[in-house]
């Protein structure tokens, strides 16, 4: 989803756990504050019970192929940090990508151009879906050892896992069954 709005008065959106934002400024903008959601999403497997939401800016020269440079902006804790009040200022010739790791953030800001709200290009928003975060995954059962043909190995009887299968591989190798 993509809109643009007037690059003048107040700005605020919203980052949420499963989106990128990109802000592309048509007149230099200064973040003021940033506050976790109301309404907290408790994960399945948290731990300790925290609830933290991190933050993450990226910035880049409009058009460059490479990330400029990324930053954690803020680390908000519900009952803890709620708000962070800031001053941040983004830029015309540079675009921006908002991430945040936990809970919803809201981000508010004002626009500071100086001169008339026309004579500034409309300030482009686009929301970017991110792809879901996998769990870390175990060694599959599938992988089979590898077996070396040097001697070390040959009279190493570890080089396998030590399951039953591989054991009977490994018997089977050294006897040349195989």
């Amino acid at each position: 989803m993509s809109f643009e709005v007037q690059s003048y008065g107040s700005w605020s959106t919203v980052v949420e756990r499963s989106t990128s934002v990109l802000v592309r400024p048509g007149a230099p903008l200064q973040l003021q504050s940033i506050s976790i959601s109301f309404a907290l999403q408790v994960p399945k497997n948290s731990k300790k019970g925290v609830l933290r939401s991190v933050l993450i800016l990226t910035s880049r020269v409009r058009g460059a192929p490479i990330e400029a440079s990324r930053a954690v902006i803020t680390s908000l804790v519900p009952e803890k940090t709620e708000n962070f009040d800031c001053n941040i200022r983004l830029f015309p010739h540079k675009e921006y990508t908002f991430e945040v790791h936990g809970n919803d953030v809201h981000i508010f800001g004002e626009f500071i151009g100086i001169g008339p709200a026309q004579d500034f290009p409309k300030t482009e928003i686009r929301k970017i879906l991110r792809a879901p975060h996998r769990e870390h995954i175990g060694q599959s059962s599938f992988i089979r050892p590898v077996y070396s043909t040097s001697v070390a190995a040959e009279e190493d009887s570890t080089v396998a896992n030590s399951s039953d299968g591989a054991r009977k591989r490994r018997k089977e190798w050294k006897a040349g069954t195989v």
